[in-house]
């Protein structure tokens, strides 16, 4: 079975096996190399958080001055290598490894007779990612992404924090029972600042992820604050539409 080691080794050996044989791999052969930097919003399908959330709320509803609103969009940063772009007789073929972070927090007030409880819920989820995209150039400044593919290897964490008047915040941690494999597809543009070092790209598409079982460090799993109190198996159902805009900084090699 492959291992995520070898998925990272990919983009070399499909550079490898590209170039001619009797031109050895070296670092003026590879084309570009580089890092990229952005910024994007990501929606989801919240159904096992939201379900939860509604539990709260209907347990609640007589001493809710704020109830939780529901969870659905997030934002965050991107952090990445594109291993390898070169350009193929008018198409552009680029290999990229990113690390992206999202965040989404909500929050709710109880009225009580020493004050306002603040109870807040904040979901982390971690992208590690594989892609690949394929485009072609329309004018020397702007190059057309045709397709941006990517596999995602997603991590989640759920922290809720409950500050009671007077006293210290309590905090507890939860995170998914096992990590999911999924994917993401869409298409963008790049515009070039200064050709092959530094470049402005922006894509949009969909993305398809689960986060399942949410677990306490104690072991036990969160559950729906309604009959029957099952635990709630798919905390994040399905991905949903993605935007980002990132800053590409290339070197050619």
């Amino acid at each position: 079975m492959m291992n995520w080691k070898s998925l990272f080794l990919l983009p070399f050996l499909f550079v490898s096996n590209s170039l001619p044989q009797d031109q050895q791999l070296g670092f003026g052969c590879l084309g570009l190399v580089g890092a990229l930097a952005g910024y994007g919003i990501q929606s989801y399908d919240a159904e096992g958080l939201n379900e939860y959330v509604s539990g709260f709320n209907q347990l609640y509803k007589d001493s809710l001055s704020t109830p939780f609103d529901n969870f659905g969009s997030s934002k965050g940063v991107r952090f990445g290598i594109n291993f390898f772009r070169r350009n193929y007789s008018g198409f552009i073929l680029t290999f990229k490894g990113f690390y992206q972070a999202l965040t989404e927090k909500k929050e709710a007030s109880i009225k009580s007779g020493q004050g306002s409880i603040k109870n807040s819920l904040e979901l982390k989820y971690n992208h590690l990612a594989l892609g690949v995209d394929l485009g072609t150039t329309i004018f020397e400044f702007l190059d057309w992404k045709v397709i941006d593919a990517a596999v995602l290897y997603t991590t989640a964490k759920l922290t809720n924090s409950v500050s009671y008047p007077g006293q210290q915040t309590k905090i507890s941690s939860l995170k998914n029972e096992s990590p999911s494999i999924g994917y993401s597809f869409g298409s963008g543009f790049i515009i070039h600042i200064i050709e092959n070092y530094i470049s402005l790209e922006g894509a949009a598409g969909y993305s398809n992820f689960t986060i399942k079982k949410m677990q306490y460090e104690d072991g036990t799993y969160m559950s729906s604050l309604q009959p029957p109190f099952a635990p709630v198996e798919k905390t994040v159902q399905n991905g949903g539409f993605n935007a980002i805009v990132q800053i590409n900084i290339g070197f050619p090699l």
